[in-house]
This record gives C-alpha cells, sequence and structure tokens, in this order.
C-alpha cells in the first residue's frame, strides 16, 4: 500500500498545468492578501489554517491562539472581501488541492515519507521484543 501511495504522490508531483495552479490560487486570495497587508490582519493565513484543519472551529483557534468565535468573526470577513465560502466542504478541499500542488515540497515530503515507512511484515525497532515474541 505504501508504494502505491508513493507512485500516486509521483504522479500528482508531475502532473501538466500545475504552473497554472498558483496564479489562480493567487487571484483568489489577492483580496484577502490586499487586506491583510493594509491591515496587518491575517486572514490568508486564518483561512489556510481552517482549511488544513477541515473546517474545525475549535482546533483552528486553538493553533491560531483564537476564541472560535473570532475564527468565526474572520470567516464571515473573508467570505465579505473574497467570496470564498469557508464552509462550503467543497470549497475547503479545492483550496487545500490548490495549496498542496502550488507548493511541490508538500508532494515530495508526502512521497518520501511512504518511502520511509516499513512495509506489512517487516520488523523495525523493538516491536517483536516489546510484545514478547
Amino acid at each position: 500500500m505504501e508504494a502505491a501511495l508513493r507512485e500516486l504522490s509521483e504522479t500528482v508531483a508531475g502532473l501538466q498545468g500545475r504552473d497554472q495552479i498558483f496564479p489562480r490560487l493567487d487571484a483568489v486570495l489577492s483580496p484577502l492578501a490586499q487586506y491583510d497587508a493594509r491591515t496587518g490582519s491575517d486572514l490568508v493565513h486564518t483561512l489556510q489554517t481552517y482549511v488544513e484543519h477541515g473546517g474545525a472551529l475549535a482546533e483552528t483557534g486553538e493553533t491560531l491562539f483564537l476564541h472560535r468565535n473570532s475564527v468565526l468573526y474572520r470567516l464571515h470577513r473573508i467570505k465579505e472581501l473574497s467570496g470564498i465560502d469557508a464552509h462550503d466542504r467543497a470549497t475547503r478541499l479545492t483550496l487545500l488541492v490548490a495549496w498542496a500542488l502550488s507548493d511541490a515540497s508538500v508532494l515530495r515530503q508526502n512521497a518520501a515519507r511512504s518511502s520511509l515507512r516499513p512495509r506489512s511484515g517487516q520488523a523495525h525497532g523493538s516491536g517483536q521484543a516489546a510484545r514478547g515474541t
């Protein structure tokens, strides 16, 4: 299974058209980035953190050291400024994939991680000793 995941990561990393994703993502996030630059807010980071946490308000708040109501306020502001509805699962998935595809290092790390995992049936470390076998 790990080999299949590594191959999938490598295939995704080599997809044609990946170079078009960053400019489009940049265009989508531009209103937020401009607002952040003008006001010193952190809406792009808030959105990215919320997306990475799968839309979990509490986890996002903990990561950003914000109360969940502050996260909700920022998400409302994000929607006002950019039209991005972060509560929509399909929107979050689109953003998550776009961020991952626009950052090839993420894909390389995933491929490397899956190739470093021990294959099933291979002993590693003291696993057998800990079980007493």
